[in-house]
């Protein structure tokens, strides 16, 4: 019995905004990196990994609500990360 064989065709993603780089780039002992991107489909998203995990924050920029929403985020997260980065400056006495 032959049977033909489907070929299925990768769709392209078609991205507007492409940002990536490594959080630690010097380290030998950890991967971590950030992803940033942005599809013509108005998907944003945001990937933080650290070996094994990840989180990812997205939103459809295609809805005001949601750019709002993913523009609070970032604040958000900005906000923690500049306040956690003062605490480690206070405790360690850099």
């Amino acid at each position: 019995m032959n049977k033909a064989i489907k070929k299925t065709k990768k769709i392209k993603e078609h991205v507007t905004y492409n940002k990536k780089g490594f959080l630690a780039p010097e380290s030998i002992t950890s991967m971590s990196a950030y992803f940033t991107k942005i599809y013509k489909n108005g998907m944003a998203i945001i990937r933080i990994s650290d070996c094994n995990n990840t989180i990812k924050i997205w939103n459809d920029m295609n809805d005001k609500k949601q750019v709002e929403e993913m523009l609070t985020k970032i604040d958000t997260l900005q906000d923690a990360l500049d306040r956690f980065k003062k605490e480690i400056i206070l405790k360690k006495g850099f």
